[in-house]
């Protein structure tokens, strides 16, 4: 009829018939699948502009003219300022992940991170604002989840918002709150799906409606909510939790970050000392204690963290949060029990009475979150003193039906099982509905205890106890039917048969499964349908082979031998164990089976074996790997060893161990966490030996580029608290 919903002059003026936008682009009606938070005027009046070819030139809004990024980095800070300028609200926000974002998988190659990677190959990249934008083609970018989250943060912070990249189950948002007019407190999210709205009164509500909308089993605290920061330029953002306040006061959200960030350099005393400036001048709130409660937890004075976890859970009203707080507490107080046997029966008790009397009472309230609360519970009491209590919260808070609609977690292994098994099986589904994702999640996650609660127990108690028996009938149901559907890669295979071989050793006991796995025969060919199964220990011949290469496996038996609990290292069985490993490593390569998590364990056996052996040229090559890779998780997970292993290292080997980090690596937010985790491990000496070359490094001169004083007083904290130094480390077993 010659009418027009928009028009556009160019600078002249955009004209809007909101009538007829809204008859063409509804957002009043939910359609099956959708989701019923849509931020308000999601899909907004607008206009794409683009070229014959299908090449993006632009949008057009109320707001003006956006051109579409051209890839150069100069113009990536145009698009970022000319985006915070025209796009106000998140529904326009949005029509950047809608029209300019073509989703991709990241490379799985840290060292050639514009690679693009696809569902079966791919890492795990976080790219910078400016990186993704620098993407682009056509007008188009290309990133995953956390890459869109944080090009959307950069934006928001230009307009003045103080936003948060949300740690969501397997998923990345950006997300800030605003209390608007009708005095409500209003939570929006963006996200690689459609723009999201959560409102209420109270914006702790507000935000538990945001995170539950992504995964409703996930256990919520509003005084622990999990985001995602960088720092240092790494590949990856890291996970942390923080009180709600950061979406709701800018100064405190800027000082918290701050002690993330000595959190991230592990200068712990500068954290610890920020808090208790806080709570000096009045501000008690209960996510300031719990800050400081983990603070001393991470320096070894486990007393302090739990005297001051427990002032957190003093002061925090909601039953919920008192709960999840206190399975917290649990894992503090075993800790002190090390220096103070009191503590031990503190948890004991505790954990009685969570199971006893609180869970009772909250049990409605919680919800679905009972399942990931009483998975961290059973992994949390699993240990001898408490084992029997472990057990109990496996009964009461897994196997029992949550309720009448929800049922248990055998249900949902069963349903899954079901659905896999049925001529309705739709592997679209499987992969990309997300209360399917979340229900894979879930159902691995409690296989996963079961499995270590009959680790634990081992084959007499298996057989006395019918709860354990239960618990062994679910892992086995999830290995079955499940397992092996529940990959997205080929190569995460390994991943599932070092779980099943965690099952079998608890079923027949870990020195009968050695010898069964020792005879077995290697695989011959790498083509192989690990999803048809039929069971039991019928499945069992079936599954040694594939266990006998599965890397993984053998770096998780080389890591067992240096349980805390461990007072000397059987450094023969790590060797045998880590000669496993490499002919595990040869065999896959041979196969073609490749993964990431198959390098990545490789890596850190080899550097076990190294440390072991006092093979310097090897734990060059090591950490060569992981300068050459540059990955966040690679370096962290090797500083981490380098200190956890430190205990079974003589303190002249361990300084020749440092000097080689220094050579090859140099990387200065490790250096303490080396230190820190050698001291958490019972060695004080390699501690300080590696905090005084931190020390020496970057806190003494100030006119270094690197200069930080924090480095020195970190040193300093740590002699304190180490003083007299230590005797001599534990002895190695020949």
């Amino acid at each position: 009829e010659g009418k027009f919903a928009l028009k556009w002059a160019g600078p002249s003026g955009f004209t809007v018939n909101k009538e007829l936008w809204r008859a063409a682009v509804p957002n009043d009606k939910r359609q099956p699948g959708t989701d019923k938070n849509l931020a308000k005027d999601f899909m907004p009046p607008h206009i794409l502009i683009a070229g014959f070819d299908g090449d993006i030139a632009g949008l057009v809004t109320a707001g003006g003219w956006l051109a579409a990024p051209s890839g150069t980095p100069s113009d990536g800070e145009r698009f970022l300022r000319e985006a915070a300028a025209q796009l106000p609200d998140a529904a326009h926000l949005d029509l950047i992940g809608e029209w300019i974002l073509s989703y991709c998988y990241d490379s799985p190659d840290s060292r050639f991170p514009l690679l693009v990677g696809n569902k079966q190959i791919k890492g795990d990249i976080h790219q910078t604002a400016v990186q993704t934008l620098s993407t682009a083609t056509g007008g188009v970018i290309r990133g995953d989840c956390d890459d869109l989250a944080e090009l959307y943060q950069n934006i928001c912070e230009k307009q003045g918002r103080t936003a948060i990249v949300l740690a969501l189950p397997s998923h990345a948002a950006n997300a800030w709150a605003e209390k608007q007019d009708d005095d409500q407190w209003h939570v929006f999210v963006l996200q690689t799906g459609p723009a999201l709205e959560f409102v209420a009164t109270d914006l702790p509500k507000a935000l538990e409606q945001a995170y539950k909308s992504f995964g409703a089993s996930e256990a919520f605290d509003a005084n622990g909510l999990g985001l995602l920061l960088r720092f240092s330029g790494e590949n990856t953002r890291s996970s942390w939790r923080l009180s709600w306040r950061i979406f709701a006061e800018p100064d405190y959200a800027k000082t918290m970050i701050d002690v993330q960030k000595d959190w991230h350099f592990q200068t712990y005393q500068r954290g610890i000392k920020t808090m208790q400036e806080m709570i000096a001048k009045g501000d008690t709130d209960t996510a300031n204690y719990r800050e400081l409660s983990g603070l001393y937890s991470f320096t070894g004075q486990y007393v302090e963290a739990a005297d001051f976890q427990a002032k957190a859970i003093a002061a925090t009203r909601e039953p919920e949060s008192r709960f999840f707080m206190q399975i917290e507490q649990l894992g503090h107080l075993f800790a002190a029990g090390r220096t103070n046997p009191a503590s031990i029966e503190q948890a004991v008790a505790l954990g009685k009475e969570l199971i006893e009397v609180q869970f009772p009472q909250l049990k409605a309230k919680l919800g679905p979150a009972t399942w990931s609360a009483g998975m961290d519970l059973v992994m949390i009491l699993n240990r001898s003193e408490s084992s029997a209590l472990a057990t109990k919260a496996m009964e009461t808070m897994l196997l029992e039906p949550l309720n009448e609609q929800s049922g248990s977690l055998n249900d949902k292994i069963a349903l899954l099982a079901g659905y896999v098994q049925s001529p309705k099986y739709n592997q679209q589904a499987w992969e990309g509905s997300s209360q399917m994702l979340e229900m894979r999640k879930l159902t691995a996650q409690y296989a996963g205890t079961c499995i270590a609660l009959l680790g634990d127990a081992g084959p007499a108690r298996l057989a006395q106890d019918e709860t354990l028996q239960t618990a062994a009938k679910s892992a086995e149901l999830w290995l079955t039917t499940l397992a092996f559907h529940d990959v997205d890669e080929p190569g995460e295979a390994p991943m599932r048969y070092a779980s099943a071989a965690r099952y079998y050793a608890a079923i027949l006991g870990q020195e009968r499964f050695d010898q069964l796995l020792a005879a077995a025969a290697l695989p011959i060919a790498g083509d192989h349908d690990h999803t048809q199964r039929i069971g039991g220990l019928a499945q069992l011949p079936l599954d040694l082979p594939w266990i006998r290469i599965s890397v993984p496996y053998w770096l998780g038996r080389m890591q067992e031998l240096f349980n805390p609990d461990h007072k000397t290292l059987d450094k023969a069985e790590l060797l045998r164990l880590g000669k496993n490993l490499e002919d595990a490593y040869a065999v896959s390569t041979k196969l073609g089976i490749e993964h990431p998590q198959i390098e990545f364990a490789h890596h850190l056996g080899g550097l076990l074996g190294a440390l072991v052996r006092q093979d310097k040229d090897a734990l060059k090559a090591r950490l060569d790997y992981v300068k050459e890779k540059g990955d966040k998780r690679l370096r962290d997970d090797t500083a981490q060893w380098l200190g956890d292993a430190s205990r079974f290292l003589s303190i002249e080997w361990f300084g020749t161990v440092m000097q080689v980090w220094k050579a090859e690596l140099n990387y200065k937010p490790k250096y303490f966490w080396i230190a820190w985790r050698a001291g958490l491990s019972g060695a004080p000496q390699h501690a300080l030996l590696a905090a005084k070359m931190a020390a020496d490094l970057f806190g003494i001169d100030p006119v270094k580029e690197d200069y930080d004083p924090a480095f020195k007083e970190e040193y300093e904290f740590m002699s304190h608290l180490y003083e007299p130094p230590a005797t001599n480390p534990p002895a190695t077993k020949q």
